[in-house]
């Protein structure tokens, strides 16, 4: 090999580095913004208790004596919280509120009934709160894809407080985040929203987990 094609192989060898640091960088940047960590909304009526119950979930799991007790729940309206409101636009806000009121009442229906409760009989009343939303970033995942494969880089955090509908009382909470990760579905990864509505199934589905001994009497 002379000289010159020495010269060539090194440069591309150099530039070829230098990209998948630039990609590094990136990616580890923005990962410190789209983090799993759950965040409290404070406006739950007590985290008193709070344990972990999963990688990215801290819970105050409900007491074996309500086991089976409810068969009956309320969704109130999805509140997204004023830090939320400030980091996203408008519409993606509400995008995202509607699809989660959407999929946690589908969810939560394969445990509760949602429709009007008989009188005398205990309910639930679902307090679901948005403590973050991060946008997908569709130019990052572009320059991912060739090299590491597109990202996940969409964010969803929630809170779900489970309130006794006659005495008001908090009954269980679940304090929930999520991000990060490769994820395959390559029309998903550029569009902002696509992330924090897959996301936004993940929670539902493990709210109704968390929530279904509640309507099931204890084994």
């Amino acid at each position: 090999m002379n000289q010159d094609s020495q010269q060539s192989l090194i440069a591309l060898t150099s530039m070829r580095c230098a990209k998948v640091a630039l990609v590094a960088l990136m990616v580890g940047g923005l990962g410190a913004c789209a983090t799993s960590t759950p965040l409290q909304s404070n406006k739950a009526l007590s985290y008193q208790g709070l344990i972990k119950s999963s990688d990215h979930a801290m819970a105050i799991p409900p007491k074996k004596v309500d086991f089976g007790r409810y068969k009956w729940a309320t969704m109130a309206p999805i509140d997204v919280e004023d830090s939320v409101s400030a980091e996203v636009s408008t519409d993606t806000s509400t995008e995202i509120r509607d699809v989660l009121q959407s999929v946690i009442a589908s969810e939560v229906g394969k445990s509760f009934n949602l429709s009007a409760r008989p009188a005398n009989k205990p309910a639930l009343i679902l307090r679901v709160r948005i403590t973050r939303i991060t946008e997908a970033s569709p130019g990052l995942n572009a320059l991912t894809t060739a090299l590491v494969g597109p990202l996940r880089n969409g964010a969803l955090g929630a809170e779900l407080e489970a309130v006794d509908a006659d005495s008001g009382q908090q009954v269980a909470l679940l304090v929930w985040a999520d991000s990060g990760g490769v994820i395959k579905d390559f029309a998903g990864n550029f569009n902002r929203t696509a992330h924090a509505r897959t996301l936004a199934a993940s929670f539902a589905s493990e709210a109704n987990i968390f929530l279904s001994p509640l309507s099931q009497p204890a084994q």
